[in-house]
């Protein structure tokens, strides 16, 4: 088995990002991707990224490309790096980049005990440009405009359009941590996050879309045999993970692909409120497990290093 990895930001997900995964996917049975937090970013290029952490890990998740991704918050991801080559010392190892930059953060950590693959760099393609573009673009940037108000007014009709098909979900991701921790949706959000443990299927399915579409929503499903994702649109973008039972976690796959786990035991619902209305939540524990400070307000909601959206159905993490 070969683990192919790389450290990156990842930002403005572009082609040249899709080119390098492409060919890590190409290259191995598996592929992980270290990516850098804000203040590294700045410390390595002296520019904050334009999306935040869980922006950029979802565009990633979203490729398909990608099976592992952790997170690094030092300047060199020197941890990052040895923590690898003790988890995944019975794989194969190869790591890749682009060759725009052949002395890397960190390299002296892995030269010598890993594979170093370089890939032509592609040209004429840069988060810099794409961040020009986007100047004219707003609706791109992660930051919505009067975001509570226009997600209260989404979030009002999902709720009410989910129990009249008696559908029980409950908040995830940013959204749960801004109800426990502001009683509304923290300050730098931009979507909303739910997930339920009651999989529609069949003609479930297109009853929930048609009830959406109805409601003036974008919806489209996205399914697998026993969970998928619902992605519905209209003030602000809305995802609905319908999770299955896989070992020790709750598991939401596309067309087989994990897309986002849970551990069981953080399902144990309560209420909290989100503005004027109480909604379902999970053990707080979640959050512990998600974020590295949760109960600090920051523009970048930190992620724990070692966290990640899709674990192994067997993992016996305990935290």
């Amino acid at each position: 088995m070969r683990l192919v990895f790389t450290a990156a930001v990842m930002d403005i997900l572009h082609e040249g990002h899709i080119n390098l995964l492409e060919k890590m996917r190409e290259s191995g049975d598996l592929v992980l991707v270290v990516l850098h937090d804000g203040f590294t970013t700045f410390k390595n290029k002296h520019k904050l990224p334009i999306e935040n952490l869980e922006k950029r890990t979802r565009n990633l998740i979203d490729t398909g490309l990608v099976d592992i991704i952790r997170y690094t918050f030092e300047e060199e991801p020197i941890e990052a790096f040895k923590k690898i080559l003790k988890d995944y010392k019975k794989f194969e190892l190869l790591f890749m980049r682009a060759d725009d930059w052949e002395e890397f953060p960190a390299k002296k950590i892995i030269e010598g005990k890993v594979d170093i693959k370089y890939i032509p760099y592609t040209l004429g393609i840069s988060s810099s440009n794409k961040k020009e573009m986007l100047n004219s673009q707003i609706c791109k940037n992660p930051k919505v405009d009067n975001f509570r108000e226009k997600a209260h007014k989404d979030i009002r009709d999902i709720d009410e359009i989910l129990k009249e098909n008696n559908i029980e979900y409950f908040l995830s991701a940013g959204t749960m941590l801004g109800a426990v921790r502001e009683g509304d949706f923290i300050e730098y959000d931009w979507d909303v996050d739910l997930c339920s443990m009651n999989y529609p299927k069949g003609i479930e399915q297109l009853k929930i879309t048609s009830d959406f579409i109805l409601k003036g929503f974008k919806a489209e499903f996205q399914a697998s045999e026993e969970s998928g994702r619902l992605k519905i649109s209209r003030n602000v973008d809305t995802d609905i993970h319908f999770m299955g039972v896989e070992g020790k976690l709750a598991m939401c796959r596309i067309w087989e692909k994990p897309l986002y786990s849970i551990l069981l035991k953080y399902i144990k619902l309560s209420k909290a409120k989100l503005g004027n209305y109480e909604y379902n939540i999970i053990s707080k524990k979640y959050l512990n497990s998600v974020y590295k400070d949760w109960k600090t307000p920051m523009k970048d909601n930190y992620f724990n290093e070692d966290y990640t959206y899709v674990q192994n159905p067997d993992s016996t993490d305990s935290n």
